[in-house]
């Protein structure tokens, strides 16, 4: 019984809330019906009475065939049900690089690195590594592109060379193809880093 009451108790509400949103719905139109006619009446016009009947007879006819939501008995639905996750924010694919150290150990004198620099995230940098430390390297830059050859990169007709340190290097012991360009796999790693992929 008291199941049955709790039940009627929320179709109440909830029809009244509908009825409240449906008049004020209705007092809009009529609100801009009643500009209409009286916009009519300054010029001179009148409206015919057919007409507002009918407009009368629709709004009755809107009233009773006013779908209300389907309601279910809140007794019969779980109280925690089952929520799917849901993902926010743009996807980013993991880069298949995943941590300095072991980057770290793949990275050999004389073989190419990718790194990391500041202000440098959407083209890649990389270079051969010509010492290599425990935890800082000397590079020598490459320039190219994504889609260009690579070649050793000179400064005053000199190797354009650099120290840094090993938390920047975040792809070693990659390789160019025949035409000295990046391959596709490597393009994909580094895309996936400088998008936002992180070594962690």
């Amino acid at each position: 019984m008291l199941k049955e009451e709790k039940q009627k108790t929320m179709d109440k509400v909830a029809r009244n809330y509908y009825d409240m949103l449906y008049s004020q719905h209705n007092q809009l139109q009529r609100e801009e019906r009643e500009k209409y006619y009286h916009h009519h009446e300054d010029l001179g016009l009148s409206l015919p009475h057919s007409f507002k009947d009918m407009m009368t007879m629709f709004e009755e006819s809107q009233r009773n065939s006013y779908p209300y939501p389907e309601l279910q008995n809140v007794d019969e639905q779980p109280q925690c049900g089952e929520i799917p996750e849901v993902y926010v924010g743009s996807y980013r694919k993991r880069t298949t690089v995943t941590t300095v150290d072991n980057v770290w150990d793949h990275v050999l004198v004389e073989s190419l690195v990718a790194v990391n620099l500041e202000n440098y995230n959407k083209v890649p940098v990389i270079g051969k590594v010509l010492e290599k430390k425990d935890n800082e390297f000397t590079i020598h830059y490459w320039k190219g592109s994504w889609n260009k050859k690579w070649e050793p990169w000179l400064h005053s007709e000199r190797p354009w060379t650099d120290v840094l340190p090993k938390e920047c290097v975040y792809l070693a012991a990659f390789t160019l193809n025949e035409g000295d360009k990046l391959s596709a796999d490597t393009k994909r790693q580094m895309k996936s880093f400088l998008n936002g992929g992180q070594n962690q």
